[in-house]
């Protein structure tokens, strides 16, 4: 029996592309590299900011020093920017009160940093998660399991009673190396294409499928 959805962040909840986009290329423009495509931007989140930053560099510019300056730079510049650039993707407001009302605990774990999706959290779902988990130096980033499983320790839930549901790679990848289900969803930042390549299986096209899904799919 299902007893907690544990979501994903960017690309699940809210739809932060355009932000991120925006985002990046200001930080590349700042210290005159060359502009981001969508794809290189696409390909790229879902991972930890320092991931991303280091993969839209360019290949000529990736020291050490220029990586830290640019990936200060480009999460000051989210934490200011993000709250009033991205919204709840259609339907996910009312999906969630619907899902506290029948009584699921819910959390988030995210790969963005911690502050910001704390306060992400707070100015766009205020009052209905049970506990949120963005990336903090004591723990490493998805697909390790073992923020995965501190989430559920504070939800009191164990993976077999626990739905991961996430639109990118290390949302599935979790589920394997910490037990607990994966709802797919596909209105995010990768193909239904591109998590087949890495297992998943399972997945809704919509707001209204993956309720309908949590709730009868996996018991």
């Amino acid at each position: 029996m299902i007893k907690a959805v544990i979501f994903d962040l960017d690309g699940t909840l809210l739809d932060t592309f355009h932000a991120k986009k925006s985002f990046v290329n200001h930080t590349m423009e700042h210290f005159g590299f060359p502009m981001a495509s969508d794809e290189e931007i696409r390909v790229g989140l879902g991972n930890s900011a320092r991931s991303f930053v280091r993969n839209i560099l360019p290949p000529y510019v990736q020291d050490d020093e220029t990586l830290e300056r640019c990936l200060a730079f480009y999460r000051d510049y989210c934490f200011s920017h993000e709250c009033d650039a991205c919204a709840p993707y259609e339907g996910i407001a009312e999906l969630l009160n619907e899902l506290k009302a029948l009584g699921y605990k819910l959390g988030v774990f995210t790969n963005k940093c911690d502050k910001t999706a704390q306060m992400l959290i707070d100015a766009k779902f205020p009052g209905i998660f049970d506990y949120v988990l963005g990336l903090r130096d004591e723990f490493p980033s998805k697909p390790d399991p073992a923020p995965a499983r501190f989430i559920m320790d504070k939800l009191e839930v164990e993976p077999e009673e626990t739905v991961m549901v996430g639109d990118g790679e290390p949302d599935f990848l979790v589920t394997q190396t910490s037990g607990m289900h994966y709802a797919g969803v596909l209105w995010g930042f990768r193909t239904e294409a591109d998590l087949r390549l890495v297992g998943a299986s399972r997945f809704y096209r919509t707001v209204d499928e993956l309720k309908k899904g949590i709730i009868s799919d996996f018991d």
